[in-house]
């Protein structure tokens, strides 16, 4: 059965099959996996062309952080996943701390779509302090940090990219954070992950609304991804529960059930809490990550 109703934003998905592989036979990338309690990390490394074509991502890094339900996860679980959270953000990031853009892409009025928007209501921006008073800037012990909130295209008019780049040109940051909502290929993922990278990020993707891409290449500065999974298609939804019964063939009639679904997103019925949750968290995660760090 071909496997083009299946669509995800998820490096440890689309890289599956080469994260599996034995350390050995991994030629142009490296994958790891580690616990923490209730939170897994999987960090995938993919280096060269080899291994864009042995995963299908691009080059960069990806950490990708799986968890339970955190409307019912403890209090311990929470820090954990704002603990390690934190620390992907500061590495990716790494010295590009003159002063960092957080972004939250994503449209407000679509619960599915809003965890950016959410995100940058409890992000600490700092970069005004800075330019009203150098030594209440460093009372603070933050790095210096500004946000916006771009909007969508048939909100504005104008595209997340060129709102971007406009604003870069202008305030010139060393890194952008660029925060959204992913598709993936398994609903058990859905508000259950966070994928962070610094390979950018292309808006509307995992929906097949691509727009133009947010990289190092198109706006000339760093550019982290963090993303959580809200929706899957109802198309590989049918794919998966196809494949599970041993249908390998697929007739007319399956194939017109398919291509419907293609158009039609699905997501937790609790979407509206866990949205706000994981955007509070995420938010916390990157105040924690912008604290200035202690000089040894």
């Amino acid at each position: 059965m071909k496997n083009d109703y299946i669509r995800t934003d998820l490096a440890c998905e689309a890289g599956a099959e080469a994260a599996a592989r034995p350390a050995e036979k991994r030629v142009g990338y490296d994958y790891c996996e580690r616990v923490r309690g209730e939170v897994s990390v999987a960090e995938l490394d993919v280096r060269d062309g080899e291994g864009e074509r042995a995963t299908g991502k691009s080059v960069g890094r990806y950490v990708t952080l799986g968890f339970p339900n955190m409307l019912t996860a403890s209090d311990d679980v929470r820090s954990a996943l704002i603990d390690e959270c934190a620390a992907a953000v500061r590495t990716l990031v790494g010295d590009a701390r003159g002063c960092v853009m957080a972004a939250g892409l994503g449209n407000r009025e679509m619960t599915p779509d809003a965890l950016g928007p959410l995100c940058i209501d409890s992000i600490s921006v700092t970069r005004h302090f800075k330019h009203l008073s150098e030594k209440l800037f460093s009372s603070l012990g933050r790095e210096c940090v500004c946000a916006l909130e771009p909007g969508v295209l048939a909100r504005t008019g104008i595209e997340t990219a060129e709102t971007l780049s406009g604003a870069v040109e202008n305030v010139r940051p060393t890194a952008l954070i660029a925060i959204d909502a992913l598709a993936a290929r398994s609903s058990d993922r859905l508000m259950r992950t966070v994928q962070l990278s610094d390979a950018g990020i292309s808006p509307g993707a995992g929906v097949g609304n691509r727009r133009a891409a947010l990289s190092r290449d198109t706006l000339g500065i760093p550019v982290i991804a963090i993303g959580v999974p809200t929706v899957v298609d109802s198309s590989t939804i049918v794919y998966d529960a196809l494949e599970t019964a041993g249908q390998n063939d697929i007739s007319p009639e399956l194939e017109k059930v398919l291509e419907t679904g293609r158009s039609y997103f699905v997501s937790p019925k609790d979407i509206d809490e866990q949205i706000e949750t994981l955007a509070d968290i995420i938010a916390e995660a990157i105040n924690k990550a912008m604290e200035k760090q202690p000089v040894n």
